[in-house]
């Protein structure tokens, strides 16, 4: 999973939280994140049909990766909540997606022809999509702008987080490739935790247990659990894991669940 550029009580609050001047928190001191999920969709084409050249996703599968995002909620703290409803699934139109031309997407011109077409306000975006690189020709299985690197490419830019469908094959015609993450996936939990994360260069803790994180939010050890760690592969069996403690802001639990609980997670 790629990351771009990598991708409260008072009390509790000891951490610095990271919101411009007179952004206003959404939602404190309730845990709650809603959020919008998208099918992008070429022109004519509806969800569920695996011969797009949009999101080829099942809507079912769509789904599955957002209850699992919110089952996994616990990794960030206490009383972390994903609001969605099953029924809330929206589609969006990219309309470069004809057919008999690529399906592959540069993330750049994705993001104009599409994010500023289709984005809710208080809102985390995620969008379901078929294949959108990052730098052509990496096919990554996600992309996350956040709040912070957003506003650092523009301060008028949206952030968002993307899925690829993955299993990318041909560039022309109809596409048949298997996809490639099983469902339910960790894909999503990553980029969600790249998303609500400030961890580029940092390292927490002390040795033997000292954590350091590079300047793409990604941690090296494959062998910990980290939902930060490179190669987690949408697939890996392990469940998601955070270190640290909730009520410790000096861990990165506590960090993400300060920014959250203060209702401060959709700025920079």
């Amino acid at each position: 999973m790629t990351a771009l550029g990598r991708w409260a009580l008072p009390a509790l609050l000891a951490v610095p939280l990271l919101a411009g001047c007179g952004d206003k928190p959404v939602r404190p001191q309730t845990g709650t994140i809603p959020l919008k999920a998208w099918c992008v969709l070429g022109p004519g084409e509806s969800p569920g049909n695996r011969s797009n050249r949009g999101c080829r996703l099942m809507t079912h599968e769509i789904q599955q990766y957002i209850r699992h995002l919110q089952n996994s909620s616990y990794i960030l703290g206490a009383n972390i909540r994903f609001a969605w409803q099953i029924y809330e699934l929206d589609e969006a139109q990219d309309p470069a997606l004809l057919p008999y031309v690529s399906r592959t997407r540069d993330y750049r011109v994705w993001h104009q022809t599409v994010v500023f077409n289709y984005w809710t306000e208080g809102h985390i975006n995620i969008y379901f999509v078929g294949n959108v690189e990052y730098y052509p020709p990496a096919q990554p299985d996600a992309i996350t702008v956040d709040p912070s690197q957003a506003w650092r490419l523009d301060p008028d830019d949206r952030p968002w987080i993307l899925i690829n469908d993955t299993g990318y094959g041909s560039e022309n015609g109809i596409t048949y490739d298997p996809l490639t993450c099983t469902i339910p996936a960790n894909v999503l939990v990553h980029e969600m935790v790249h998303y609500l994360a400030r961890f580029e260069s940092q390292c927490f803790g002390v040795e033997p247990n000292r954590r350091c994180y590079d300047s793409g939010e990604h941690i090296a050890n494959v062998l910990d659990y980290n939902i930060l760690r490179y190669g987690y592969a949408c697939d890996i069996p392990y469940p998601p894991y955070l270190p640290g403690r909730w009520k410790q802001p000096e861990t990165e639990r506590g960090r993400i669940w300060a920014r959250v609980y203060a209702g401060q997670w959709p700025y920079p």
